[in-house]
């Protein structure tokens, strides 16, 4: 027990400081007794902490993150392909808006969940500048929301940000073989007007938007043609489940997912 008990404490920094690092609140809230804890800090850590006490320690923070964790990745499976609002989030996990940042930036850098960024060049338009944000792996997705088959995705009323998140993510990795420098982003301007993808490239800006149906709206046709006049891109482009690649109107093409 003894040596089991020095290698947990071998896998910290020091044992001492890991133990001064916890507020007192969290050991109130535990059975760990706190008087232990005020008068044994300032002790040799392997002579003044029970070993009852240290598997409590470790037991409540393995718990802690278990909790956390699964709590705050199904907070971004619901909020994928929406505009990520801080302050919901703070308030659900009980932190503050900068420590939901923080942690953020952690899921995205473990590449569980990616960041897309709202465009906001050169346009005389007043826009939407909050971040939109998507788990990449929509198989984590499905087992959360425990979907079993194709059915009970379809009959899910979300099942469009799904089919938004899916298509995005296999776009960001197959351009990235291609294309080593390019930036994704999202439109939306404070009137409502709103394109699903922005693909940044060294040379031009290209309008995308995402439908998991077969046909488009006249609206979505009319949001991409405004985009590619203001920007001068080459084309536009409706990714759907359309059977074919056709031209729907001047610069803009219908390409079915099948093709990604």
């Amino acid at each position: 027990m003894a040596e089991a008990t020095k290698y947990i404490f071998s896998l910290m920094d020091t044992s001492l400081n890991f133990v001064k690092s916890f507020p007192r609140a969290w050991f109130s809230a535990t059975s760990f007794n706190t008087s232990i804890y005020s008068s044994t800090v300032n002790v040799r850590p392997f002579n003044l902490i029970t070993k009852k006490g240290i598997i409590n320690i470790i037991i409540g923070i393995k718990k802690f993150v278990q909790v956390f964790t699964k709590k705050l990745i199904l907070m971004l499976a619901q909020s994928s392909s929406e505009t990520i609002k801080y302050a919901n989030f703070a308030s659900s996990l009980d932190i503050s808006e900068p420590t939901v940042k923080n942690y953020l930036e952690i899921a995205e850098g473990t590449f569980i969940w990616s960041r897309l960024r709202a465009f906001d060049q050169n346009t005389k338009k007043r826009l939407i500048k909050m971040p939109k944000g998507y788990l990449r792996d929509t198989l984590l997705i499905n087992y959360i929301y425990r979907l079993n088959d194709i059915e009970q995705m379809l009959s899910r009323p979300d099942f469009g940000l799904i089919w938004e998140s899916f298509i995005i993510e296999q776009l960001h990795k197959n351009l990235r073989f291609t294309l080593s420098q390019i930036k994704l982003y999202y439109y939306r301007t404070q009137n409502g007007a709103e394109i699903d993808l922005i693909i940044e490239t060294p040379k031009a800006l290209i309008p995308v938007e995402i439908k998991s149906g077969s046909s488009f709206k006249k609206e979505q046709i009319t949001n991409l043609k405004n985009f590619i006049d203001e920007f001068s891109s080459p084309y536009g482009l409706i990714i759907n489940n359309g059977s074919e690649i056709r031209k729907l109107a001047d610069k803009i093409y219908q390409v079915p997912a099948i093709f990604w």
